[in-house]
């Protein structure tokens, strides 16, 4: 008998589904503290070729990610334990899936906050399965282009997001889970200019009691492991705004 058929919730909140024995870019996590939108949603992606895993609230939706890996997220704002935003700010710290924010009314504000935390979309209720599916399909397709895997790669430096490990020439380098937070975010974007208040936001969130100057030393001495361990230089300070990923040029410059 499974959990729908006996009425019981599932530990957690989380509810299987079918598919949760596969491992591919057809998984999807959708989350919803509503089981009348579950089950729609859930015939809609399955009817389109996705398998599907649920979650009721926040607090599973962590926990079947964490297990499942499935392949994207469909959030809904609105749930508890933390809510959707918490949520998907979470998630977003540890994986670069698509992740898609439902929400049962279009406020821009909403949608902002959203996509700062790190969401890639916004789907507004009700909606239909058919579009659901269509921009899930969209954004796995574009992230199978743009990211083959969750290894980001700098010169001998290699960071897997997934194992959360750091090797420089294939050997391993202990970080504490801030350091590897700042890495992997100067490595996201090469290009960019990180602000200190938006490493705060990224890396720390809600659990942010300091002041800037940790930034500051949570950088210099994860540069420092890097660069001792035979890695290139990471970071370099853009004064009055933050730091961004070192070029070649700037190898060579005291560290």
């Amino acid at each position: 008998m499974n959990f729908q058929d006996s009425g019981r919730p599932h530990e957690h909140g989380a509810v299987p589904t079918r598919g949760m024995n596969r491992m591919d870019n057809t998984m999807v996590l959708v989350v919803d503290d509503d089981q009348m939108v579950l089950d729609v949603v859930r015939l809609g992606l399955e009817a389109e070729g996705f398998d599907v895993v649920e979650a009721l609230d926040g607090e599973a939706a962590l926990a079947v990610f964490d297990t499942m890996k499935p392949a994207a997220v469909v959030l809904d704002i609105g749930i508890g334990r933390p809510n959707g935003i918490e949520v998907c700010r979470q998630l977003r710290s540890v994986t670069s899936v698509p992740i898609i924010m439902l929400t049962a009314r279009r406020d821009e504000l909403d949608e902002l906050v959203g996509l700062a935390a790190g969401a890639d979309d916004y789907v507004t209720k009700p909606f239909s399965s058919r579009v659901l599916a269509a921009r899930l399909s969209v954004r796995l397709a574009h992230r199978a282009e743009a990211i083959p895997s969750d290894v980001l790669r700098f010169r001998n430096l290699a960071v897997d997001l997934e194992a959360r490990s750091v090797t420089v020439d294939g050997l391993p380098i202990s970080l504490t889970r801030t350091e590897f937070e700042i890495l992997a975010l100067l490595l996201s974007r090469p290009r960019r200019v990180f602000t200190r208040a938006e490493m705060i936001d990224s890396v720390w969130s809600q659990e942010w009691f300091g002041d800037y100057h940790l930034v500051e030393t949570h950088t210099s001495r994860m540069r420092r492991k890097i660069i001792d361990a035979g890695g290139p230089r990471v970071a370099i300070a853009v004064r009055g705004v933050g730091y961004r990923l070192a070029d070649d040029t700037e190898q060579l410059a005291i560290a």
